[in-house]
């Protein structure tokens, strides 16, 4: 799906409302596509918080996983490939952070 949105298109989906249809903008309205966009930004930050919990288990796995491997092997390699894991896009969680610093900001400033 590559059409671009407008704000028009955006709030007519969110009305449910066909492109035949025209939108009379009354505070009913606009309370309804308020709620709706609240709604679906509390959502959207959850399933964020959600990814986070799941990339800090999946570093965690990997790291009892090495350490069980140290322990059989008698080697102390995971401290080295801890090192290259956290530098990978797998241990890093910036970009999630920032994404989720901006929507916390955005709803508070909304």
């Amino acid at each position: 799906n590559n059409t671009k949105e407008t704000p028009m298109s955006t709030i007519k989906g969110v009305l449910h409302t066909s492109n035949q249809d025209e939108i009379i903008f009354n505070r009913n309205n606009l309370r309804d596509v308020e709620e709706k966009l609240k709604f679906a930004f509390v959502e959207f930050y959850q399933k964020l918080r959600l990814l986070k919990s799941y990339s800090f288990l999946n570093v965690l796995a990997f790291s009892k996983i090495l350490k069980k491997y140290d322990k059989i092997t008698s080697r102390n390699a995971s401290k080295s490939y801890m090192k290259m894991v956290d530098k990978s896009y797998l241990g890093s969680s910036d970009e999630l952070m920032k994404l989720i610093q901006r929507v916390e900001a955005t709803f508070i400033k909304h």
